[in-house]
């Protein structure tokens, strides 16, 4: 049986995510990108995916409040997946993502999603 090779994510944002995901500083949520509070406009959960999503925003436009401008937190991605802009920046593809979030939201935590993600991407 022949193994998985999976596309190498950009080393600056592998480890940016790893080391969020290890940090116990962001609570986990399962089936969304993120959980919201819109009253203060901030994501207070995010799946793995989210919190990629959420360091991309903080790298990339740091002014710009990722969550003023969503109506739900589903808007945030495209069919499931994070944008575009964010995948390419990140070299994250769609099997990689979806790996991921079955991963999330099978009950691995973000230490054992991180571990695969440091072994495979």
């Amino acid at each position: 049986m022949s193994k998985i090779v999976y596309k190498k994510m950009n080393p600056e944002y592998k480890k940016l995510w790893i080391d969020t995901l290890r940090s116990g500083t962001v609570d986990q949520v399962h089936g969304q990108l993120a959980v919201v509070d819109y009253k203060y406009k901030r994501g207070v959960g995010f799946c793995c995916l989210g919190v990629l999503g959420a360091i991309y925003n903080a790298k990339e436009c740091p002014t710009i409040n990722l969550w003023n401008s969503l109506p739900t937190p589903t808007i945030y991605c495209e069919y499931g997946n994070l944008p575009e802009v964010i995948i390419e920046k990140a070299g994250l593809g769609l099997e990689e993502q979806d790996v991921c979030a079955n991963l999330n939201d099978c009950g691995y935590n973000f230490i054992g999603i991180a571990n695969w993600i440091e072994k495979n991407l």
